[in-house]
């Protein structure tokens, strides 16, 4: 029996560029930075650390801690009791949680089904699992994980075994308490719009975001059965551990290499097939140039030249959530028709030479989009989508 196909049947956001699908989709298409001085920052400088820019979630306060001064918007409600479940991760997924449901035609209902699992990603994961324990009465067993890449790769692979009809990925992040804060990543540069510029040769490191992202994926007879629109079709994902940091194979970007072949392998993709890369590059010094020398290897080399672009030039770094966040981005990008350019890149890096980095966002029908991830602890893994079949 040939194995199912996995296909993204429902978006949930809660970003730094927008709170649901249309004004996300808007951002990526305008180049819309969501980069900002955000007001719950101030503990970042207090505690000396490098900068209090970051993608900021718009319509959210949670800096408080005293839960009754929380905003969030009027769309979702939260009665006292059901905030004291809740960290601002929590607050963030659940309601990123309660567009994807809508937008796949879920009903809460069918979360309790035996074929439907959670997988939650995030630095805090136990809160998370909480918050969707304590708002959707979720009581089954839910996957912990601290890496969307890793999250979204076992998910693919559970639907296509049978073993699960229907996977929700829910990865979302508080900015407060920041746990890259100390350690010396963080951009100083003072101008909030221009601070993340991945693949630069100006870049001097990344800015941190939170929120929440959602990706629903179910086995696509399922899904067509009750009539949901598919955006895409998770084809393939391929991983490699960790290079030693300063090594040569760090360097050339060895590991995103070898994840990047893997997943078009896996995913029956030829390289020059390929439309688009949405890129890891975090605007870091280090890993962008890896990154750029590894999509040369991959790609330049065998004579194909795919758009490559970073969106966390517009939203900032996630983290644990960035991959999912990133995924649902790519999602978008196929089902509407069109490539994210690269923000901010003035100068690129020598290692971006005759790599094709779109400034401007184009407008076309794209067929398959990789996206590569670098998971907290430094591990790759690359996956590839297709426009749903």
């Amino acid at each position: 029996m040939a194995p199912d196909r996995a296909i993204i049947s429902g978006l949930g956001f809660v970003t730094s560029i927008g709170n649901d699908r249309a004004a996300v989709a808007a951002s990526l298409r305008r180049l819309r930075s969501g980069i900002e001085w955000g007001e719950f920052t101030r503990e970042f400088a207090s505690a000396g650390r490098a900068t209090g820019i970051c993608g900021t979630i718009k319509d959210f306060a949670t800096a408080s801690v005293q839960r009754s001064e929380w905003r969030w918007p009027a769309a979702y409600a939260f009665s006292p009791e059901l905030l004291g479940h809740l960290t601002p991760a929590g607050l963030y997924g659940v309601c990123a949680l309660k567009q994807a449901l809508a937008d796949a035609g879920l009903a809460g209902s069918e979360l309790g089904d035996e074929g439907t699992r959670f997988y939650c990603v995030s630095a805090g994961v136990a809160g998370l699992k909480f918050a969707l324990a304590a708002c959707f009465g979720v009581r089954g067993p839910t996957e912990l994980f601290a890496s969307s890449g890793r999250a979204l790769a076992a998910a693919l692979e559970e639907i296509r075994s049978g073993r699960r009809r229907r996977i929700a990925v829910v990865a979302a992040q508080d900015i407060s308490g920041d746990p890259l804060m100390p350690c010396g990543a963080i951009s100083r540069q003072s101008d909030p719009a221009r601070a993340s510029r991945p693949f630069d040769r100006g870049s001097d490191g990344l800015v941190p975001t939170g929120g929440a992202a959602v990706l629903i994926l179910e086995a696509e007879g399922d899904a067509r059965r009750r009539g949901a629109g598919p955006y895409a079709e998770l084809r393939g994902w391929g991983g490699a551990p960790a290079d030693l940091p300063g090594s040569a194979a760090d360097a050339e970007g060895a590991g995103t290499a070898a994840a990047m072949a893997q997943a078009l392998v896996a995913a029956g993709v030829e390289a020059g097939e390929l439309d688009y890369v949405n890129a890891h590059a975090p605007s870091n010094p280090v890993q962008d140039p890896a990154e750029a020398r590894a999509l040369h290897a991959v790609f330049t080399a065998r004579g194909a030249q795919p758009a490559v672009s970073s969106t966390k030039a517009l939203t900032g770094h996630g983290r644990a959530m960035a991959a999912t966040m990133e995924m649902a981005f790519c999602a978008l990008a196929l089902k509407e028709g069109f490539v994210p350019g690269a923000a901010n890149l003035d100068n690129p890096h020598p290692a971006c030479d005759g790599l094709n980095l779109p400034r401007a966002t184009q407008e076309r029908r794209l067929r398959f989009v990789l996206k590569n991830c670098r998971d907290p602890g430094g591990g790759h893994v690359s996956l590839v989508l297709g426009r749903a079949r």
